[in-house]
C-alpha cells in the first residue's frame, strides 16, 4: 500500500523502538525516484534504537532509504565550473 510517509507513521505511539515502527507500518511502500521499497526495509538499515517522535521516525526513514531515492547518481547542477574550462554566464530571457 502506497502512503504518504506521515500517514504511515502517524499510528505509532512514540517513543517507539524501530522494531515497533516496523511492526506497525513496515509493509507500507515508499515510491522512490527509481523503484520502491518498504518502510521496514529502510528502517532495517539504521541502528537508531528508539525513535522519540513521528518527526524523528520520518527523518530516520528518509535518511535510510536506498540509493533508488536519489535519482541521477553523482549529478548536481550546482557544481562549480572546472578549472580552465570555458564558462558562460547564464542569460536571463
Amino acid at each position: 500500500m502506497y502512503l504518504n510517509i506521515e500517514q504511515a507513521l502517524e499510528d505509532v505511539s512514540y517513543p517507539a523502538k524501530c522494531a515497533d515502527v516496523v511492526e506497525h507500518c513496515g509493509d507500507h511502500v515508499l515510491a522512490l525516484q527509481t523503484g520502491k521499497e518498504t518502510v521496514g526495509e529502510a528502517i532495517d538499515r539504521c541502528e537508531a534504537g528508539t525513535l522519540r517522535s513521528q518527526r524523528e521516525a520520518r527523518q530516520t526513514v528518509l535518511s535510510s532509504v536506498s540509493e533508488g531515492a536519489i535519482g541521477r547518481k553523482y549529478y548536481s547542477d550546482r557544481d562549480p565550473p572546472l578549472p580552465d574550462a570555458e564558462w558562460y554566464e547564464p542569460v536571463s530571457l
